[in-house]
Order: C-alpha cells, then structure tokens, then sequence
C-alpha cells in the first residue's frame, strides 16, 4: 500500500511538472525569436526572463541589442506582469495583440525605432500602471481608449510624431502622477478635464502646436510638482488660479502668446524653485510678491514687455541664482537690494529703460558669472566695488553700457572678458577702464 500511495505522488508530480514545461516552452516562443535563440530554447534560463508555476511572468530585455518586429504571440503571455524591451533597435509596429496581456503592470517600449499608430487595444490593459513609450517614431493620435486605463500612474509618450489633440478622456486617470506628451506635433485646446488628476505630479506638454488659453482648472492639481506648457501657441493670459499649487517646483510657461500682467498670487508658490514665463507678450509690472519665493533658484521674465521698476523685494530671494530681466520695458533705478543675492551667478538686465547708478552692492556678489547692463540708460559710472568684483572675478560674461560709458577718446567702452556678445570684438577688462569716465 505504501509503494502503491509513493508511485501514485510521483507520478502526479512528474504529470504537474511535463505540464509546466510544456505550457513554459510553449510561451517561450515569441521570446526566443526576439532572442534569436532556437524555438526550443527555454527561455525561463535566460537572465532577465522571469518565469513562475510555469508561466513567464517578466520579460526585461532592455539594452539587448534587439532588432526585428516585437512578436505579436507576447500577446499570449497570459501572465505576463512586465514588458521591458526599452532601448534596443526595434522596429514596425507596436502589435494590437499586447492589449490582451491582463495582467501586465509596465509596458516599456521606450528608445527603439517603433512606427505606426498607438493600439487602441492598449486601453484595455486594466491592470497597467506604466506606460513608456517615448523617443521612438510614433504617429497618428493619442487614443482615447488610454483614458480606461484606470491604474495607470506613469504617461510617457513624447519624442514622437503624435499628432491630434488630447483627448479628455485622459482626465479620467485619476491615479496618474506623471503625464509627459511633450515634442510631439499636438495640436488644439488642453481639456479642463485634465484638472481632474488630483494624483498628478508633473505635466509636461511643451514643444507641440497646442493653442488656446490655459485652463484655470490646472489650479486643482494640488500634487502638482512640475508644469511645463512652454514652446506652444497658448494665448490669453496666466490663472491665477495656478498660484494655488502649494507643492510646484518648476513652472515653466515661455515661448507662447501669453499676454496680460503676471498673477501676483504665483507668489504664493512656497517650493517653487525655477519660473519661466519669458518670450511671451507679458505686460504690466513685476508683482513684488515675488519676493516671497524663498526657494526660487531662476527667475526668467525676459522678452516681454514688463514695465514700471524692479521690485526691491526681489533681493529677498537669497537663493536665486539665475535672475533674466532683460529686453522689457523696466524703468527705474536698479534697486541696491539686489546685491544680497549672495548666490546669484547670472544677472541680465540689458534692453531696459534702467537709469541712475549701478550700486555698489552689485560688488557683494562674490558668486556672479555673467552680468550684462547694457543698453539701458545709465549713468556713466562703475562702482570701484562693482570694477573690483569684475576683474578679481574674471567674469565669463560682463556688458556695462557700451553705448553710455566713455573714455578719454570719446568712444564707446564695452566691458568683458574676451568677447562682446553684441559687437562680436574682443575688449580686455582693465582697472582703468572699469574707472570713472566723463
């Protein structure tokens, strides 16, 4: 009895583990083809190729040197958790057949030379919670069915050729933190409806065609870490509504068609550490609220038409380090304030209607780099703390007024070292001329 009851676990053993590798053998087909490897390879000895009770459960064959089509039979792979074939030489298409794949998590197809449309089949992958797949050459549009991706945390999609506009149906993906469309050929609107990401922490959707105004709804994305809408068409003018981002770190807005005055309640932005707003049709003046980003590191509104005066305030900003004032309408003294910016690297604050003296605390900034004042109307003078600060330093990039300061022989002095970005000839920074002159 007890030889019968040994023969009977043996053969049930033997009987369970044929079957488990017949049914890994079976899946390992697709993968051995991505791997040239023999269709009877077992692929579950692969590194990189996860396989349980049976089943391939990961595939990471990321930086591989794969080449070829991704085989549509990885669509079968009815346990498959994560698919990461990023960076390799992959081409054709992405096979509508990964939509079957239910219980896939990670989708990275990232860095490979995909084409085609994105499956609309994708939006059935009810379990996946990243979706990369960036800098390939991806057309058409981005499809709606995305937005039932329920446990989708992670939207990679830029770097492509995509083209159409967002859908709104995006605004469904209520778990999504980190939504990336950018440098890709969007065109239209940017729906309200993405107000509704209330997990969200970084929307990236410059360089495209987008147009339109910015939707005060973006106000509700209270995880928000990182907004960068830059290097679209967008018009109208700045919510105010977006000084209500507590957590912002980045808000990024140059190089659209934005016009009106800049909210003072974007100095509500406590964490905010780099604002752009530059290159747009901004006007009014500078809020002095402002003043009130302790954390800010750059600070760039050039290219607008700002006017009145620079705000004393903005040398409360003790860890900017970057400060772009530059080609506005800015009239006024340049206020001394600014010469507590003890980190500050770079001051640009050239193509104003600036007036007065430089002041001398500019000469405190012992970390300054690059400093430009020119073409502005200010008095013919250099403070001998500023001319000591600029030769000592060696600085990479000095402009003072090369059409207002003048020397002995009546001619126009431009001081830097090395080079004059605006004349293109190279002047020497001496003691001498950094010296008063009438």
């Amino acid at each position: 009895m007890k030889l019968y009851i040994f023969l009977l676990i043996l053969i049930i053993k033997i009987t369970f583990i044929y079957g488990q590798n017949t049914a890994a053998a079976e899946e390992c087909k697709p993968v051995n083809t991505l791997l040239k490897k023999d269709k009877s390879y077992n692929c579950c000895l692969e590194s990189g190729i996860t396989c349980e009770n049976g089943h391939i459960t990961i595939i990471n064959l990321h930086n591989s040197n794969i080449s070829g089509n991704i085989p549509k039979e990885l669509g079968n792979l009815s346990k498959l958790e994560k698919l990461l074939l990023y960076n390799n030489q992959l081409t054709g298409t992405i096979p509508s057949h990964l939509g079957n794949l239910s219980n896939l998590k990670e989708l990275n197809l990232f860095g490979n030379k995909l084409s085609g449309s994105i499956p609309s089949k994708l939006g059935n992958l009810s379990k996946l919670e990243k979706l990369t797949l960036y800098n390939n050459q991806l057309n058409g549009t981005i499809p709606y069915q995305l937005g039932n991706l329920s446990n989708l945390k992670e939207l990679h999609l830029f770097g492509n050729k995509l083209s159409g506009s967002i859908s709104s149906k995006l605004g469904n993906l209520t778990n999504l933190e980190k939504l990336e469309l950018y440098n890709n050929q969007l065109t239209g609107r940017i729906s309200s409806k993405l107000g509704n990401l209330s997990n969200l922490k970084e929307l990236n959707l410059f360089g495209n065609k987008l147009s339109g105004s910015i939707s005060s709804k973006l106000g509700n994305l209270a995880n928000l870490e990182k907004l960068g809408l830059y290097n679209n068409q967008l018009n109208g003018t700045i919510p105010s509504q977006l000084g209500n981002l507590s957590k912002l770190k980045e808000l990024h807005l140059f190089g659209n068609k934005l016009s009106g005055s800049i909210p003072s309640k974007l100095g509500n932005l406590a964490n905010l550490e780099k604002l752009g707003l530059y290159n747009n049709q901004l006007t009014g003046t500078i809020s002095s609220k402002l003043g009130n980003l302790s954390n800010l590191k750059e600070l760039h509104l050039f290219g607008n038409k700002l006017s009145g005066s620079i705000p004393s305030k903005l040398g409360n900003l003790t860890n900017l380090e970057k400060l772009g004032l530059y080609n506005n309408q800015l009239n006024g003294t340049i206020p001394y304030q600014l010469g507590k910016l003890s980190n500050l690297k770079e001051l640009y604050l050239f193509g104003n209607k600036l007036s007065g003296n430089i002041p001398s605390e500019i000469g405190n900034l012992s970390k300054l780099e690059k400093f430009s004042v020119d073409e502005n109307p200010l008095c013919n003078s250099v403070p001998e703390k500023v001319a000591k600060l600029i030769i000592s330093k060696n600085l990479k990039t000095c402009v003072i007024n090369g059409n207002i300061i003048k020397d002995n022989n009546n001619k126009g002095t431009v001081i830097i070292n090395n080079h004059d970005i605006n004349n293109n000839k190279t002047i020497n920074a001496t003691s001498e001329t950094l010296s008063n002159k009438t």
